[in-house]
């Protein structure tokens, strides 16, 4: 129920974003996408594990990250660096994946962006990430 309750306020919240916080929360977004597929891609394409293993990984990163909207960690760049790496089981997303995308979200967050509405942001660019990776290796 709490997140029932979260959720419908960051739908709220980002409804009445100005143009410029939705161009910084989308800038977040695309940045965890573009990180993620870079990252997976490249382990994956060296042949070390399965698309579906990284994206998996992925996956359990943003279903972390996401926990700690409404809590102080939000705000707190190792907090979702530590959220995004424990919520995968592949060095990949712990090494090349989380430190870029929670320097990405510390910088939005200290640009003024809200804390909670930057790690739906980047759940959400996470998850893209993952459906994009399985999609790659089930054409």
């Amino acid at each position: 129920m709490k997140k029932l309750i979260l959720i419908s306020f960051l739908l709220v919240s980002c409804a009445s974003l100005t143009p410029s916080q939705r161009s910084i929360l989308t800038q977040v977004e695309t940045f965890a996408l573009n990180t993620a597929v870079g990252a997976a891609s490249a382990y994956v394409t060296g042949g070390a594990t399965s698309p579906a293993f990284i994206a998996n990984s992925i996956d359990g990163g943003a279903q972390l990250v996401r926990s700690i909207i409404g809590t102080q960690a939000a705000a707190n760049p190792q907090a979702i660096q530590a959220a995004v790496a424990a919520g995968s089981v592949s060095t990949v997303v712990d090494n090349k994946i989380a430190p870029p995308v929670a320097q990405n979200a510390a910088a939005a967050i200290k640009a003024g962006a809200d804390p909670n509405a930057v790690i739906e942001a980047t759940a959400k660019g996470l998850n893209q990430a993952a459906t994009e990776l399985r999609a790659k290796a089930n054409p």
